[in-house]
C-alpha cells in the first residue's frame, strides 16, 4: 500500500496523472505503441514478460494508470496498469488482473514475482492479461516516467523528428553544470552525442572518440586497465587523474541507470578549470535527467544491438517469453533451435578481451553465412554465445552442419591467434527449450577447459558422460557429508605416512582396472602395483570388485580434483 506522501508523489509523476482529460478529448493525439516495442525500448532487463495473454505484444500501449485499491482507477483499452505495492498473494493483486484483463488493458506491470506458488500461477493463466514484472530495485516514479518518455519517443517518431538533437543539447546542459566537454555514450562506448561548450580544451582521446563516434580501443585498454569499468558499475562517480604522457585530460564518469540496468554513460573531461566537488554533485543530477533521454534514444534507434543482445540473453536464461522474443526478433517459435558456444581457451574474463570476442564474433557471423545457418550471436561474459533458430527438423544432418560449423570457427579464430574451446549443445524441438542447450553449452565450456583432450569442438552426445559426472562432483561440493569415506581416509593415510595410495587408485580406475597399463602410467612392476592395491583395499575398505565402490571412488577422487584447481 502506498502513504498518502506516496500516493501525491505518484499522481504528480509524468505519465501517471489520474485525470480523464485526454481520453475525454478526442482532438488530443495518444501517442501509441505495441507492448513489443515497449519491452523492447525499455529493455527486457527492466521489462520481464512474466505471462502473456491472448493479443500478445501486438496490443497497442496508449496511457499508464496506477492501480489504487482503496479507489481503482477506470482501467481503459491500451492501459499499462501499475500494480504499485501489491503483492501477489493478496486479494486485491487478483481484483486488479481481473479488473485490467475485463478492460483489455495491454498490461499489469508488478514487482518482484519471485517464490510466487500454484495459486498466483493459475491465476495467470485464468486472467487473460498481459503481466510484467520489474526489478525490485526500480523506482515506481522512475518507471512511470520512463513509459510516459517510451510514449512520447512513439509519437515523435511517428512524426518523423528524431532525437539526436535532443542528446546533443542535453550534452551541452550537462557541460555547463559540470563546467567541462561531456560525452553521452551507450553501453558499448560507442558516442550518442558530445557538447559544443568547451571546443577548445579538447583532448586526443577526447577528439578520437568523437571523429571515430566510438571509444578508441588504445584508450578501452588504458580503462579496463585501471578498472574504470568495473568502478563504474560499484560507484556514483569515478575519477582519472590526468596523464600527460598520453595527452589525457583528467576526467569523471558515471553510469546512466535505469533500476539495476546500465544504459549508458556520461564523461566529463576537466574544462578551463579544475573538477570541483560540486561538479561531481552536479554529474549525479545529470545521469537521472540522462536515463529518460536516453530511454527515449533507444526508442527512436539508438542501441539496437543492446536492446537484441538483452533479449537475446532473456530468451537463453529463460527470463523471457519465447513467442514475444520470437515476434520482435523474427524468429521461428514453432521450429528446432540450437546453441552454440565459444570460449577463449586462456582468459583473464571478458574485460581483458572485448577486441577479442568481437574479432570471434565477427568469425563466427562468416562462417555461419557460408554455412548457410542462421545465428543470433551475443557475448555473455567471458564468452561468445550463438542462438540458431528456425533449424530443419532433421537433428542428425543438422547436428552434423552445425559441428562443421564449430570446426570451421575454431579453425579460423586459431588462425586469429585465439585459440578457442567450442560447445554444441542439442538440438531441441521449439525456441522456447533453448535455455535448455544453453545450459547443456554453460556445462561443456568449463569442462572443455578443465580437459583440453576433449576439444576444441564438441557436441554434447560426446561429452555427456563427463558433463553429468562433473555435475554429480558439483552436487557432492555442496554436501560435505559426503566427502568423508574410504577416499578420504586414504588420503589421511598418505598424508601420515608419506605415500601415494590416492595417485595409485587414480591410475587404478583410469586404466579401468587393467593392472598392467596402471603399473606402467606409475613406472612401476606389477606386482608392487597388485601389492599397492591390496594395501588400498585395507586401508580404506574399497572393494576393488564392486562396481557401486569403484563408481563411488572415482566420483571423490575427481571432487578432490576440483577443489585443487578451485
Amino acid at each position: 500500500m502506498l502513504s498518502d506522501v506516496d500516493g501525491e508523489q505518484m499522481r504528480r509523476a509524468p505519465g501517471v496523472d489520474s485525470s480523464e482529460h485526454d481520453r475525454d478529448h478526442p482532438e488530443v493525439e495518444q501517442p501509441t505503441l505495441t507492448l513489443a516495442e515497449l519491452v523492447d525500448t525499455l529493455g527486457p532487463r527492466m521489462l520481464r514478460v512474466v505471462s502473456s495473454s491472448a493479443a500478445g505484444s501486438a496490443c497497442l500501449v496508449r496511457e499508464v494508470t496506477i492501480y489504487d485499491p482503496l479507489h481503482p482507477p477506470r482501467v481503459q483499452p491500451g492501459d499499462v496498469v501499475l500494480g504499485v505495492g501489491l503483492h501477489p498473494s493478496t486479494p486485491a493483486f487478483a481484483d486488479m488482473l481481473e479488473a485490467s484483463a475485463a478492460a483489455r488493458a495491454a498490461a499489469v506491470i508488478v514487482k518482484p514475482l519471485e517464490g510466487t506458488g500454484r495459486n498466483i500461477r493459475e491465476l495467470f493463466t485464468r486472467v487473460d492479461v498481459t503481466v510484467i514484472a520489474v526489478p525490485a530495485g526500480m523506482g515506481w516514479e522512475q518507471l512511470s516516467l520512463l513509459l510516459r518518455y517510451a510514449l512520447d519517443a512513439a509519437g515523435a517518431r511517428h512524426e518523423g523528428s528524431g532525437d539526436a538533437t535532443d542528446l546533443f543539447a542535453l550534452a551541452n546542459v550537462i557541460a555547463r553544470m559540470v563546467g567541462g566537454p561531456v560525452t553521452i555514450e551507450d553501453a558499448q562506448s560507442r558516442v550518442l552525442a558530445y557538447s559544443t561548450l568547451y571546443s577548445d580544451v579538447v583532448d586526443n582521446p577526447r577528439k578520437q572518440t568523437i571523429l571515430g563516434r566510438q571509444v578508441p580501443e588504445a584508450f578501452l585498454d588504458l580503462l579496463q586497465k585501471r578498472g574504470v569499468f568495473r568502478d563504474l558499475r560499484d560507484q556514483k562517480v569515478v575519477r582519472m587523474d590526468a596523464d600527460p604522457s598520453l595527452h589525457l585530460r583528467a576526467r569523471m564518469a558515471i553510469a546512466v541507470r535505469a533500476g539495476d540496468q546500465i544504459l549508458g554513460s556520461l564523461w566529463v573531461a576537466e574544462g578551463p578549470e579544475p573538477l570541483s566537488p560540486d561538479a561531481e554533485n552536479a554529474l549525479v543530477e545529470a545521469a537521472r535527467l540522462a536515463a529518460v533521454h536516453l530511454i527515449r534514444a533507444r526508442s527512436s534507434g539508438y542501441e539496437p544491438w543492446q536492446r537484441r543482445d538483452e533479449l537475446l540473453r532473456q530468451l537463453l536464461e529463460d527470463r523471457a517469453d519465447a513467442r514475444m522474443v520470437a515476434e520482435t526478433l523474427g524468429f521461428e517459435v514453432d521450429r528446432p533451435a540450437a546453441v552454440l558456444g565459444v570460449e577463449l581457451q586462456t582468459t583473464d574474463g571478458l574485460a581483458a578481451d572485448q577486441i577479442s570476442y568481437d574479432r570471434l564474433r565477427n568469425t563466427l557471423e562468416a562462417q555461419a553465412s557460408a554455412f548457410r545457418i542462421k545465428i543470433a550471436p551475443i557475448v555473455v561474459g567471458a564468452r561468445l554465445l550463438a542462438l540458431m533458430p528456425g533449424l530443419s527438423d532433421e537433428s542428425d544432418r543438422v547436428l552434423a552442419a552445425i559441428r562443421r560449423l564449430g570446426e570451421a570457427v575454431a579453425g579460423a579464430a586459431t588462425k586469429l591467434g585465439l585459440p578457442v574451446n567450442v560447445a554444441i549443445g542439442p538440438v531441441v524441438d521449439k525456441l522456447r527449450d533453448a535455455p535448455l542447450s544453453h545450459a547443456a553449452v554453460s556445462e561443456m565450456l568449463p569442462a572443455l577447459a578443465a580437459e583440453p583432450g576433449l576439444g576444441p569442438v564438441a557436441t554434447i552426445d560426446e561429452m555427456r558422460a563427463v558433463v553429468t559426472i562433473r555435475s554429480l562432483v558439483a552436487m557432492m561440493a555442496k554436501r560435505p557429508d559426503l566427502h568423508a569415506g574410504p577416499v578420504a581416509r586414504l588420503r589421511t593415510y598418505d598424508e601420515q605416512k608419506g605415500t601415494n595410495h590416492v595417485l595409485t587408485l587414480r591410475r587404478h580406475l583410469e586404466a579401468t582396472g587393467d593392472m598392467t597399463v596402471a603399473a606402467r602410467l606409475l613406472g612401476i612392476h606389477t606386482n608392487t602395483m597388485r601389492y599397492r592395491l591390496r594395501n588400498i583395499s585395507q586401508i580404506s575398505g574399497i572393494a576393488l570388485d564392486d562396481q557401486a565402490d569403484l563408481t563411488m571412488a572415482w566420483m571423490h577422487l575427481k571432487l578432490i580434483e576440483r577443489d585443487a584447481l578451485a
